[in-house]
């Protein structure tokens, strides 16, 4: 027996140069690389140098120089606070001016309580005194608003000092309002905020503070007008944010919460250009609202100042003149990166998170398109603010007051990128040759493999043919050469030997008509006529045409046709050779005395759970290549018998071109292994499938699917059933 061929020596022969080559280059390459170390420290030094004395101290005084510059030391609008724009820029700060001693000096330090201003009745006249204590008795003794009213107009009219004569106008807005005459109680308001605004109550508060708080609060048919009202909130926040003390909260709130819901979209729109603070109590862009942002810029300034001053000022260890930055730690844990700016009269103390000033940096050194293959680690204070250099060879380092900085060589292969050119390049060519060789060793590997199956099937099939073509065509020649020897009496014989032949001959005809049809079928020669077919009258008469083999097997073959008959566009001489094939494969594995039953079902005859068991066939290499459809509208043609059964895993193989159980020295039935093979072709040619159902022992059922012409199916209820 000649040695089965391996392809281990051809395959070697193949791959063994692509990896000598390919190993051979790729070291070749690796080697080539040139190390540019000297250049790269050269240009991290400079760029370590620009960081540490340009680029960080710019971050660290930018921006907030410019707004100090444009300070005011008690801004009219909250825009122009300097404290809030420190601390709503994009690189926020909190920043407080204090003096040479250390004192702070803006935002304004907190007070315990406004200092109390009381009346200085000394400074009336005799008259004055008594109508002043008149309308003090009828307010707060009597306690009878009309004639507290009448009291206070009989004092204001005296034209008493400034201070009396604005708090007797208040008082008797007040008493007004009580009595409901809300357009003399806001007459007088306005008056305190027009033509008082520097009196002070008793209290130490300016009068014009509560007047405004008071109209804010009144409520009439006739609202005063959107800019009226931003002047009352603007006046009663202004005061709270720049005299702090435990008022101040109060009285933003009150501003806050007085402005009406019917004017707030108006106040809103106007009020956004003039303080565009958001996130606060109030409305985004309202007076109050910024006043609020005012007011917690300057406390978290306060708070920075104190803290500065008890650990810093206090002890003696910090030179206001001195800009090196310096690390502060707050008792949250939070940790604040503080340095010093000169200004007029004091020094600006700006502090910032090392999340912004990481983030503020990362902008500027963005900003100085630095070669990408760089990182840095800087550092501030000795604290670590950023670090984009990861575990890579530090390469140079710059010093400055406070600051340190260090460069790193994160890429080195984008630095190396022009002595790279030529790697890459050269390397492509490599791989492109070594895949290209692998690619045809898997192709040459997978055509050997084909072509070992191929010559094995080819074997079997000329095996196959000569045998069912030397023994049909050796009984013809036999049964023709006793036709010879009988004579004309024996009559009887001689019509035995003549159907015997007729058989034999037919056998071989449809041998033969089956490798043609396969062969047309390999080719894609095979052309099918569709048109509509009475599928009944076709399965009827391959029954009749089949009847006579089947009893020559001593072989029942019944027809079974269930369902409404609907119409089907196929190729009926394929269809009826389909059948023929089926019929003459359950003849041959049924044993004599049994029945094959040659079925027609029509939509809605069969039960679901009748596809179950079925196996479908194997999509194969010829086959059309649209794919098969879920036939839920079908007709259904099925060959059933009784025979030796089919085992499981033959189920798929059985449709495979050449293939027969068993082996060509054991043969149990005749065939070349192509019938169902062509039962395959055409079924799937006609938009189908072939299914089995079969177990060893319980015989087989083929069934062959076809499509319901689209113009027959009459809803889809009978399609589902």
């Amino acid at each position: 027996m000649r040695p089965r061929p391996q392809f281990f020596w051809q395959g070697l022969l193949i791959v063994l140069p692509a990896i000598l080559l390919g190993g051979v280059g790729f070291y070749s390459l690796r080697q080539d690389r040139i190390i540019a170390e000297h250049d790269a420290t050269e240009q991290a030094k400079k760029i370590a140098a620009t960081v540490a004395r340009a680029v960080l101290p710019d971050v660290l005084k930018a921006g907030p120089l410019a707004a100090i510059s444009r300070f005011q030391t008690a801004p009219t609008n909250a825009k122009d606070d300097v404290v809030l724009a420190l601390a709503t820029a994009r690189d926020t700060r909190v920043a407080c001016e204090v003096n040479s001693d250390g004192e702070l000096i803006y935002p304004p330090p907190f007070a315990v309580l406004p200092q109390p201003a009381p009346l200085d009745e000394p400074t009336l006249d005799a008259t004055q005194r008594l109508a002043w204590a008149a309308a003090s008795k009828a307010v707060f003794v009597d306690q009878r608003p009309g004639a507290g009213v009448d009291a206070l107009e009989r004092f204001a009219s005296l034209q008493p000092p400034d201070n009396f004569t604005a708090l007797a106008i208040y008082r008797l807005a007040v008493l007004c309002e009580t009595q409901g005459d809300l357009q003399s109680a806001e007459e007088n308001f306005r008056s305190v905020i027009e033509h008082f605004p520097d009196a002070l109550g008793e209290t130490g508060v300016p009068l014009k503070v509560f007047a405004a708080l008071r109209l804010l609060q009144l409520r009439e048919d006739r609202p005063p007008s959107v800019d009226r009202r931003v002047e009352w909130v603007n006046a009663i926040c202004r005061w709270a944010a720049l005299h702090p003390s435990p008022l101040s909260e109060f009285f933003l709130r009150k501003a806050a919460r007085a402005e009406p819901e019917v004017e707030q979209s108006r106040l809103t729109s106007t009020a956004t250009a003039r303080a565009p603070a958001q996130g606060v109590e109030g409305r985004p862009g309202s007076d109050a609202a910024a006043w609020r942002a005012v007011w917690d810029a300057h406390e978290a300034a306060r708070a920075l100042w104190e803290v500065v001053q008890r650990r810093w000022i206090a002890s003696g260890r910090i030179d206001l003149a001195d800009a090196t930055p310096m690390e502060l730690g707050l008792s949250n844990g939070q940790v604040l990166l503080v340095t010093s700016q000169p200004a007029q009269g004091g020094h600006w103390l700006l502090a910032q998170t090392e999340e912004n000033l990481r983030r503020t940096l990362t902008t500027a050194l963005a900003a100085q398109s630095f070669p990408g293959y760089f990182g840095f680690s800087v550092a501030v204070a000795g604290r670590s603010i950023l670090a984009t250099g990861g575990d890579s060879s530090l390469l140079a380092a710059a010093d400055a007051p406070g600051i340190h900085v260090g460069v790193h060589l994160v890429n080195p292969g984008v630095f190396y990128a022009r002595q790279r050119v030529r790697t890459v390049w050269f390397g492509s060519l490599i791989g492109a040759a070594t895949v290209a060789v692998l690619i045809g060793f898997l192709t040459a590997w997978r055509a050997f493999q084909r072509q070992q199956r191929l010559s094995e099937m080819k074997t079997n099939f000329v095996s196959s043919v000569s045998h069912e073509l030397r023994a049909p065509i050796a009984s013809v020649r036999l049964m023709a050469e006793e036709l010879t020897d009988i004579g004309p009496h024996d009559r009887q014989k001689s019509k035995e030997y003549h159907r015997f032949i007729v058989q034999e001959c037919r056998r071989l005809s449809g041998l033969i008509e089956n490798v043609l049809d396969f062969a047309r079928h390999e080719q894609g020669r095979e052309q099918y006529e569709f048109e509509p077919t009475d599928l009944v009258a076709l399965v009827q008469e391959t029954a009749r045409l089949m009847q006579a083999y089947a009893a020559e097997r001593q072989i029942q073959l019944a027809t079974a046709i269930t369902g409404d008959p609907v119409a089907a566009e196929v190729d009926g001489q394929a269809i009826q050779q389909v059948l023929v094939n089926l019929i003459d494969n359950a003849i041959k594995h049924s044993p004599g005395g049994s029945a094959v039953a040659l079925g027609l079902e029509f939509p809605g005859s069969r039960a679901d759970d009748d596809e179950k068991s079925e196996v479908r066939s194997p999509k194969s290499e010829g086959s059309p290549k649209s794919e098969i459809p879920n036939l839920k509208s079908k007709i259904a043609l099925f060959v059933e018998d009784r025979g030796e059964g089919i085992p499981p895993e033959d189920h798929a193989r059985i449709f495979e071109r050449f293939y027969r159980r068993g082996t060509e020295l054991r043969r149990e039935t005749q065939g070349v292994g192509l019938g169902l093979a062509i039962v395959k072709y055409v079924a799937e040619a006609h938009g189908g499938r072939v299914t089995v159902r079969s177990a060893v022992g319980q015989g087989s059922r083929f069934t062959v699917e076809l499509p319901v012409s689209q113009s027959t199916v009459q809803s889809p209820a009978s399609e589902a059933v």
